[in-house]
This record gives structure tokens, C-alpha cells and sequence, in this order.
């Protein structure tokens, strides 16, 4: 039994000392799982200062690059826990803070926050390490990336604190 013991440990010690490697396809095999999304085809700045949820997606182009190089299931699970994701968001958005505006982007890769006429950031989509994805901003401070599955939460400190 203590021999059973610490082979197990060896085991779980082992198994996770070495994480598993990305392995290069050939032509024909499956697909690899994305580490980091293709760039935008736009070059586009959409310019916000005001209190405001914005809402980001891949364009058509890049959805295809990102679909061509991501394993199908993968591809197909991320896009449908997105689309919820950011369905839930905008219910808690418009049933909570009305006074926020919601933005749709898709066809933009920078995003540049104002606040009294003096630029606060600008965001690089293509540097967020998701495809979709959702910010808040109050038009005063810097803008926050809120992690969709926990919203409620987010936009109540990031509002309130």
C-alpha cells in the first residue's frame, strides 16, 4: 500500500512537471489548439469617452484564420461559451446599469479611451488573447477587460470602488 502510494505520487509529480508539448501537423492531421489569434484585417480606431460596454468579435477574415488553425471542437465549444458568455453580459448590462452604452465592435482593432478630452489608452485588440471579449469604461478611469463569467461582479467594483 505505501509502495501504491508513492508510485502515485511519482506519478502525479511527474505528470505534471513536464506539460505537454505543441506538436507541429502534417497536412491531413488534426489541427493544433490556438495559442493566440490572427490579427485583425481592419486598422480602424473607434474613440470612446463616454460611460460605455464594448463588446469585441473577430472579423469575418480573421474568424476564418482563427477557425483554419484552431482543432474544429475546440473552435466550435470556444465560440459557443463566447456567444453566451456575451449574451448574459448584455442582460446584466442593460438591466443593471442602463445608463452604460453598448458597443459593438468587429470591424475595429484599436480602441482609444478619452476622458475630458485627454487620451487615457489605447487598446490593441489584436494583443487581447481572446477573440471576443467584453470592456467596461465610466468615461473618468482607465477602461477594465471583465471576465464575462463572472460580470456581475466585475462591474460592480469596477463601478461602486
Amino acid at each position: 500500500m505505501k509502495h501504491t502510494l508513492i508510485f502515485y505520487c511519482f506519478m502525479h509529480i511527474f505528470s505534471c512537471s513536464h506539460p505537454a508539448e505543441n506538436k507541429t501537423t502534417t497536412a491531413g492531421t488534426a489541427k493544433s489548439i490556438v495559442h493566440s489569434k490572427t490579427g485583425s484585417s481592419f486598422n480602424d480606431t473607434v474613440i470612446i469617452s463616454f460611460p460605455a460596454a464594448i463588446f469585441y468579435n473577430p472579423d469575418s477574415v480573421q474568424l476564418i484564420k482563427i477557425k483554419s488553425i484552431t482543432d474544429s471542437i475546440i473552435f466550435s465549444g470556444a465560440m459557443h461559451e463566447f456567444f453566451y458568455q456575451q449574451r448574459n453580459a448584455r442582460q446584466v448590462v442593460s438591466s443593471q446599469y442602463p445608463e452604460l452604452k453598448i458597443i459593438e465592435l468587429s470591424k475595429t482593432r484599436f480602441i482609444q479611451f478619452n476622458s475630458k478630452g485627454k487620451q487615457l489608452l489605447i487598446i490593441d485588440l489584436d494583443k487581447e488573447p481572446d477573440a471576443c471579449g467584453m470592456l467596461i469604461f465610466d468615461g473618468k478611469k482607465k477602461p477594465l477587460l471583465v471576465d464575462m463569467s463572472n460580470v456581475d461582479t466585475q462591474l460592480y467594483f469596477y463601478f461602486h470602488k
